[in-house]
């Protein structure tokens, strides 16, 4: 309680005191994320010497703290976290980070699915595929990712955005199902109103005019104007009037 409340405050001295005064190897976890959140020299220095195998991840978040980048990326390569997950799971970001895809991903590769890093490295590793140019090994993840947690703006703006790369528009609407206020709003938005102008274009609505009404009534929620839209939207009217006066 008194490290809570400490953090809560910001008094990461005091924090820092009371993770050493009592510290045991089943508080490593919660020290590990505190000193490498604050990025605390001192913190990750004294983990360092209680824990052999932090020791190469805090000194990779040393030298990178120190500026020296480039040699922590070389030892968080051969650091090995063997079932701490939250050891594996900060070098393959900080990999990533700094456009090591191939070493970031055989990190990833080393987190078992049960763990509960598996929808973030399941992300992290589709946009990694992606920037390698296997867009459908991206895609795969995103799929995954998504059926996994289908209610989540980044699984949704993922699995979609991979759906565009592969040229799958018009499976997108059915993917992004609500668009809430966050911060994936715009780009949401704008990858649904691809999927829904493409399978505008794309079907054939002369029977079903109704359908296609229903479809530029969405187009123009998210892009009232959308000349598109409108222009099939006229179409589909006329064609529905026409086919109300062949019944008479």
């Amino acid at each position: 309680y008194e490290v809570v409340l400490a953090a809560r405050h910001r008094n990461y001295d005091k924090v820092s005191k009371l993770f050493q005064a009592n510290y045991t190897s089943e508080i490593a976890p919660d020290y590990w994320q505190f000193a490498i959140s604050t990025r605390r020299v001192a913190d990750l220095k004294f983990l360092a010497s209680a824990e052999p195998v932090y020791k190469p991840f805090c000194e990779a978040a040393i030298l990178d703290i120190s500026g020296n980048t480039a040699s922590a990326l070389d030892k968080l390569v051969r650091a090995d976290g063997g079932k701490n997950h939250d050891l594996t799971f900060y070098a393959a970001k900080m990999l990533a980070e700094n456009n090591k895809i191939d070493e970031a991903l055989r990190k990833y590769a080393g987190i078992p699915e049960n763990s509960p890093y598996q929808l973030d490295v399941l992300l992290n590793s589709s946009e990694l595929f992606a920037a390698r140019g296997n867009q459908a090994k991206s895609l795969e993840l995103a799929k995954r990712a998504y059926d996994l947690a289908p209610q989540l703006p980044e699984t949704q703006f993922c699995y979609a955005d991979k759906l565009e790369k592969n040229g799958r528009l018009t499976d997108i609407p059915d993917v992004i199902r609500q668009i809430g206020n966050t911060p994936y709003r715009k780009r949401l938005t704008r990858l649904k109103l691809a999927g829904l102008l493409c399978r505008l274009k794309s079907t054939d609505y002369t029977r079903t005019p109704e359908l296609g009404i229903g479809l530029c009534k969405q187009i123009l929620l998210l892009s009232p104007g959308d000349k598109t839209a409108l222009d099939y939207d006229k179409k589909f009217r006329q064609q529905q009037k026409a086919s109300e006066v062949r019944k008479i």
